[in-house]
């Protein structure tokens, strides 16, 4: 019912005059985050869904490069809404897919890498939980911590979500037991390195991309929770992977993308060693007015699918 509201209240205009209205008013910019785009229409943000995105807000809002809209998240201005594009994680699929829609419309955007995913020394661990139940030769696993779980091929998707849910807030070493577990229990071999549909962008297409205008952040090493590692794992985590993107890049890194990215996961030890590191700045995936003031926690807002919902998370997020 409330997607029909919002979808009538988009086609009506509605919408589109609310943001007009708020050009009268002050308000910070506002980072949009993405992560995958899919070729086809589904439940995901697709590549149409993703170019519909970028054409609307053209036509209502100002985007810019991420580096201006953190200059001026504490300049609040009247005029259009500033809004700055961000990816993470570094899915080869971005070369394919979201590049050339950002290339296509001019549109500035920021991506953040997990160096050890671009290295192909790292599974991101949501798809390792994603292989090993898409190749099961069982349903049921006991699992330390967890419980029993019972899933068929029609229900993968939800048993992902449930595993997801429960992996998002372990240490790693507690994560990776269970997923070792699990692989054991559906007697699933995992693959050394990510096979295709997991793998990450090569290094060649990054350069590429950055003589391009991509601009390139990090996103740590190998995506851990930073606020569980002890103070040397959590420098070990910056420092290597800021360094490894600046010698392949040739581009200085400034900005560390944390994973998970909520309030939770970002201690004060984590800002302390992200600013020795020499970062000048540390990006969130929540919004946190709280903590609006703080370059190593600046809020952004994960993008919707629908352009009703994207537009109303615009209004909202920028009041």
């Amino acid at each position: 019912m409330k997607n029909r509201v919002k979808n009538i209240a988009y086609r009506m205009g509605i919408l589109k005059i609310l943001l007009l209205v708020q050009r009268l008013f002050l308000k910070a910019p506002l980072i949009l985050m993405y992560h995958r785009l899919t070729a086809y229409n589904g439940n995901n943000i697709s590549v149409d869904d993703f170019e519909q995105h970028l054409i609307f807000l053209k036509e209502n809002c100002e985007i810019v490069t991420l580096d201006i809209a953190i200059r001026d998240v504490n300049k609040p201005s009247r005029g259009k809404l500033k809004v700055a594009i961000t990816f993470d994680d570094g899915y080869e699929d971005f070369y394919h897919l979201a590049w050339p829609i950002l290339k296509k419309h001019d549109v500035p955007a920021t991506l953040f890498i997990t160096t050890g995913f671009i290295d192909k020394s790292v599974w991101l661990w949501p798809d390792k939980i994603d292989y090993i139940l898409k190749n099961s030769n069982g349903f049921t696993a006991q699992l330390d911590g967890f419980g029993e779980l019972q899933f068929t091929q029609e229900t993968t998707k939800e048993a992902w979500h449930r595993l997801g849910d429960y992996c998002l807030v372990k240490p790693w070493k507690q994560r990776d037991k269970l997923i070792n577990q699990l692989a054991v229990s559906l007697g699933v071999e995992l693959p050394q390195q990510p096979v295709q549909g997991y793998q990450g962008l090569t290094w060649s297409q990054l350069k590429e991309m950055s003589a391009e205008g991509l601009s390139i952040e990090s996103h740590t090493v190998t995506h851990p929770i930073l606020s569980t590692l002890n103070p040397l794992e959590i420098k070990e985590e910056l420092s290597v992977s800021k360094q490894v993107i600046e010698t392949n890049i040739n581009q200085r890194v400034n900005i560390i993308c944390y994973p998970n990215g909520f309030a939770r996961d970002v201690s004060n030890t984590v800002e302390e060693q992200a600013r020795a590191c020499g970062y000048k700045y540390g990006v969130m995936a929540c919004f946190d007015k709280q903590t609006a003031n703080n370059p190593y926690r600046i809020g952004r807002t994960s993008a919707a699918k629908e352009i009703s919902t994207l537009v109303i998370g615009l209004l909202r997020a920028s009041k």
